[in-house]
């Protein structure tokens, strides 16, 4: 055995697979023709054709670089690292306990192990590298940068692959805790809107309630979404959807919504979104528990007026049954037609809209013209609280009505945000943990 130093040592391993060539060992190079090993203390057997290196090494090749206590190379490329191991690539940091990877295909395996992927963290008892991707057993993930998440996702397996994270059948944590059970999901790395929602908190009409809402996409173009709501009052909410883009700008939809006191509803939906327009049609067949079915339809175009400026053309009509096709819709029982104009800053959004209804409104209107101005905006006080306020006044032609008041306190805590409201129309208070992504 030939030792190379017992000291911090640089050895390129164009000067290994020199060694190892004589043999026929080395049957490829890494990307960058070499590799750089820094070690406190290096040997190499040229009768077993293996490097091991000991104390702090340090590995890099191209762009890629292992951190450990011990390494062992063998002459085709293989690491066995152990002990502090680090794997750093370009969008991928693992930390374990033992790796063993080739550093010429980049393939590998490591366990017990903990990482990150842009702003996603994971963990796990093995997981599969090829390249950039991650295949990991026992696992779990989230986006809080806790030693503890606040909130997390367990599943038996998990995939990394691109931009994607994908699960099997898993389970909701809350700091360490299993609460609720998860289908298998499929979240995107770059876009925070598709990962699912989680919502806790007590009010009125829910007790302590918990929410959770997820979405996954099977096919190229089209999205599930599945969600449920349970509260202490023995109140439940379950919900589901399909959107379909058949071709880019369009969008197909389908949901039913099923409340245990409030009653279900099935929504159908069709919505253009252009580069500044935007058109969306909905017809939607309810029924009250305990009540006749009643159908409803409503159609909004949205266009800009100027800089923060946008302007709305809305119709909203009422059926005394379930809308079954075109026939359904030549006799409403109410209708409402609007034009709205609203500006949208930072910190505060008001608008102005002059509404024309009639029919049987069953108070959630006035009759005849009115009009309706409205504003919703968030004070900063101080760090990491807001104070939020909704207010909207349909002015009719012989008396008002209050359509919005409700004012609410907002605290950022890491990885959620409690807000804790009241409705001033309603009379009902409730306070809520959401999870902010």
């Amino acid at each position: 055995m030939t030792r190379l130093g017992n000291k911090s040592t640089r050895l390129l391993v164009s000067l290994l697979i020199m060694l190892c060539s004589f043999t026929g060992a080395v049957k490829a190079s890494s990307s960058s023709g070499e590799i750089e090993i820094i070690a406190g203390q290096a040997e190499f057997d040229p009768e077993t054709q293996l490097f091991t290196g000991r104390g702090g090494v340090v590995m890099k090749s191209g762009e890629t670089v292992i951190k450990a206590e011990e390494v062992v190379v063998d002459g085709e490329g293989w690491i066995e690292a152990a002990g502090g191991v680090e794997l750093i690539l370009p969008s991928l940091l693992v930390h374990g306990e033992k790796l063993r990877y080739n550093i010429h295909v980049e393939t590998g395996e490591i366990v017990e192990f903990q990482g990150r992927k842009d702003q996603t963290y994971f963990r796990g008892s093995r997981g599969e590298i090829a390249g950039a991707n991650l295949y990991i057993k026992d696992a779990a993930f989230t986006r809080c940068s806790l030693p503890v998440p606040d909130l997390e996702f367990a599943a038996g397996e998990l995939r990394i692959e691109e931009e994607i994270v994908s699960t099997g059948w898993g389970r909701l944590r809350i700091k360490g805790i299993s609460l609720l059970p998860l289908p298998p999901l499929t979240v995107s790395l770059e876009k925070s809107d598709q990962w699912p929602s989680v919502e806790a908190g007590i009010d009125r009409e829910w007790g302590v309630y918990c929410s959770a809402h997820t979405s996954s996409s099977p096919l190229q173009r089209v999205a599930l979404t599945a969600g449920a709501t349970v509260g202490t009052t023995g109140r439940v909410r379950l919900a589901a959807g399909l959107n379909w883009h058949p071709v880019d700008r369009w969008q197909l939809g389908a949901g039913y919504n099923w409340d245990n006191r409030a009653g279900e509803n099935m929504i159908y939906s069709l919505k253009f979104t252009g580069a500044k327009n935007q058109f969306s049609a909905d017809l939607t067949n309810s029924r009250q528990e305990g009540g006749a079915p009643y159908g409803r339809s409503d159609l909004r175009v949205v266009f800009p007026l100027a800089p923060q400026l946008q302007g709305e053309v809305s119709q909203s009509r009422t059926y005394p049954g379930k809308i079954t096709g075109l026939s359904s819709l030549k006799n409403p029982e109410s209708e409402s037609y609007s034009l709205k104009m609203s500006k949208k800053g930072p910190r505060l959004s008001t608008s102005v809209s002059l509404i024309h209804s009639r029919g049987n409104l069953r108070g959630r209107a006035l009759p005849g013209w009115g009009l309706e101005t409205a504003v919703r905006g968030k004070i900063p006080l101080t760090a990491g609280w807001e104070l939020a306020a909704a207010a909207s006044y349909l002015w009719g032609e012989e008396e008002g009505l209050w359509t919005t008041r409700r004012v609410e306190i907002i605290k950022d805590l890491h990885c959620f945000k409690a807000s804790l409201g009241y409705d001033l129309l309603e009379g009902n208070w409730g306070f809520s943990l959401n999870l902010a992504w």
